[in-house]
């Protein structure tokens, strides 16, 4: 299925003649297709954002990557010929931005890892000049979930209607996460109400939003979640994915973004909390997600087994 003449036809003539294919499809309901030239090389990615993607928000993300336009690995957003940077269609919001080259890592080399955490401490240092002192909405978000399913565990223990393929997994998350939900918030509970440094911040870097050429970082992507956070939530969103439970890669990382320029001050050891605490949290959303009626709307059930099963072995192993 190619993209919509009605959203193309706003950004003539830059899209004019390219080859469209459709992206694989994430988990937040978003539709990405690649545009190619005549000679298959890929310039633009256009995409539908969710249903319900507010407009502001979404101008909100375009000014925050313009400020960080001076990064290769920041995707440019391309205007419509009239100058906006957003396309209302059919009740959805599409931008295009430009296709970022390289491939992520699942299991990056040290110097990988280090030149991916480099990268992402000087994303910080572009969005730092409205940073402020407060608590990290990080460590609120996940005590607010971990004490919402301690507080009605019977509704929690309850296997919701799914597909047949996510029945025992979805059993499994629900065992770990009742022996692991307490810990979880006790680790993380010392760090309620401090004041930490906030800022802009991505919020869900995830090992594939991280793209590499060789040993360079040549883009990350993916900002839909992009909001104001203490930045280690990124490197522990970074690091559990490509580090895990590999203490010395997990420092590597967090040394590389400090010699970077990044700045954890004295909350370093909250980077690794928020890590362990966070993939308790995940479970427990994709079973509360499961739980609601357009869960699964946009979702591969494969997909999210892999997903959840992955999730489950760290929470099983280091909680």
């Amino acid at each position: 299925m190619s993209p919509p003449r009605s959203v193309l036809s706003r950004y003539r003539p830059a899209l004019d003649g390219l080859a469209w294919r459709r992206a694989p499809e994430g988990f937040s309901g978003a539709e990405v297709w690649r545009g190619d030239d005549a000679a298959g090389t890929p310039l633009f990615a256009l995409k539908c954002w969710p249903a319900g993607f507010s407009a502001s928000r979404l101008a909100g993300i375009h000014r925050r990557l313009w400020q960080a336009r001076h990064l290769a690995f920041v995707p440019r957003v391309l205007p419509t010929s009239a100058g906006e940077t957003l396309v209302a269609d059919n009740d959805r919001l599409w931008d295009v931005t430009a296709w970022m080259p390289g491939t992520p890592r699942e299991s990056p080399s040290r110097a990988e890892l280090e030149s991916a955490c480099a990268a992402i401490a000087q994303l910080h240092a572009a969005w730092r000049a409205d940073e402020s002192r407060e608590p990290a909405p990080g460590v609120v978000n996940r005590l607010r979930i971990l004490g919402e399913w301690l507080e009605r565990p019977s509704r929690s223990r309850r296997i919701p209607d799914c597909p047949d393929e996510l029945r025992e997994v979805l059993r499994q998350s629900i065992e770990v996460v009742e022996a692991a939900a307490p810990a979880a918030q006790a680790i993380l509970q010392p760090w309620a109400g401090v004041p930490l440094s906030v800022q802009m911040c991505v919020r869900d870097l995830r090992g594939d939003h991280v793209l590499l050429t060789r040993e360079l970082v040549t883009g990350i992507i993916d900002f839909g979640a992009a909001a104001r956070d203490f930045p280690g939530v990124d490197l522990a969103r970074y690091l559990g994915d490509v580090a895990g439970s590999d203490e010395s890669r997990f420092r590597s990382g967090l040394n590389a973004y400090r010699a970077a320029g990044g700045v954890l001050a004295d909350a370093g050891d909250l980077v690794r909390v928020l890590d362990r605490s966070g993939v308790v949290c995940s479970l427990i959303g994709w079973v509360v997600r499961v739980h609601s009626e357009n869960g699964l709307k946009h979702c591969n059930p494969l997909a999210i087994r892999g997903r959840v099963e992955a999730l489950i072995a760290r929470v099983a192993r280091e909680v």
